[in-house]
Order: structure tokens, then sequence, then C-alpha cells
């Protein structure tokens, strides 16, 4: 279950080194080769410049974004086939599940390639410091509409949504309390804090 799926190549794999030490690799993803990183850069390269500077540069400033969310919905396949990191990528997976921000929506696009990213770092943390990172990020904060929120004018969805849906759970939160969270929230935007 901690692999993506069985094959010859992950049974011959953990036979050779063993249960355990296969285990164990699989918990230090840094040390185990990225060999699909490679081929994905190369036939996805619009998914690994991540500034318009580099998009310019690299001849990708006229991409479109819907073409940007296809590229890594591409990658979002494929990684599970060709990658060694298994116990990372599934709780990559399960992250980006979790917090369930759509790729595919316009205001998001620009955003997927971090929270791709965020998700890959944050696979083996502890849920508050994933549900830190995550709500922090421009990806949460967007797709929340957070950048509206003022003092005068807080907006509710990112206080209420860290509430129902990430953390406490319906029916264990009052209006007072999403009121509170969202002036406690107000002004945070693209990562401040």
């Amino acid at each position: 279950r901690t692999a993506i799926g069985a094959s010859f190549v992950v049974a011959d794999e953990i036979r050779r080194v063993g249960v355990r030490a296969w285990l164990d690799a699989q918990f230090r993803p840094d040390a185990i080769a990225k060999p699909f990183i490679a081929t994905a850069r190369s036939k996805y390269p619009a998914i690994w410049n991540t500034t318009p500077a580099a998009d310019t540069k690299a001849g990708y400033g006229g991409i479109s974004e819907g073409h940007m969310a296809e590229q890594l919905m591409r990658v979002h396949v494929l990684r599970p086939v060709y990658t060694k990191r298994h116990l990372q990528t599934t709780m990559a997976d399960f992250w980006l599940d979790y917090f369930s921000l759509p790729f595919s929506e316009n205001k998001m696009t620009g955003s997927a390639r971090q929270l791709d990213a965020l998700a890959r770092t944050m696979a083996f943390r502890r849920f508050s410091d994933v549900l830190v990172a995550f709500t922090f990020s421009t990806g949460m904060l967007t797709y929340l509409d957070q950048y509206g929120s003022t003092r005068v004018h807080p907006t509710e969805n990112l206080a209420r949504e860290l509430m129902e849906l990430y953390s406490v759970g319906v029916g264990r939160f009052t209006e007072t309390d999403v009121k509170a969270a969202s002036k406690l929230l107000s002004g945070l935007w693209g990562g401040t804090r």
C-alpha cells in the first residue's frame, strides 16, 4: 500500500533490499533518484518555469493558463507511473486531495505549481504544519478570495473553510467563531502573516 501500484520493478527492489530498508528509503525521498523529473521538464516545461521572467526567457511567456493546467494534470497522472518516490507521491496526493483546490479553475492555474510542490515538500509533516503551510499558500488564499479581505470588510471564506472542512468540522463552531476568525485573518495575502 505504500507503493503507487504493484509492479515487478517495485517487487524486485523490495526483495533485493528488504521491506524495512525499502520503507526507510521511502521516508527519505530526497535520497531517491528522480528519473521522472528530467522527462517531465523537457516534455512539460511550463510547469517548472515558475516566474514570468523565467517563462519569457524560456519562450513560454505566451503560454495560456489552461495549457499550463493541462500540463500539470498530465504530470500528476504520469508521475506515479515513473516515480521511485512512491510514499512521498502517495502522501502528496493525499494532501492535494484533502485540501482539494481545483487546478482547472482559471484563477488557480498560476498557483497549481506551487501547491503541487508544497504537497511534496510537506508530505511527511505533521497535520498542523501542513494546515498552516496550505493556509498561507497563494493557492489557498486565491481560491478562497482572501485578497479582498480587509479589516473593515473581512471575507469569511477562509475562516469558514478552515474550520468546517480542514479542522474542527461541521457543527463544532458558531457564526461568531467564523466572524472572529475572519477578522483575525483579514489582510492576509500572498504568504504574509
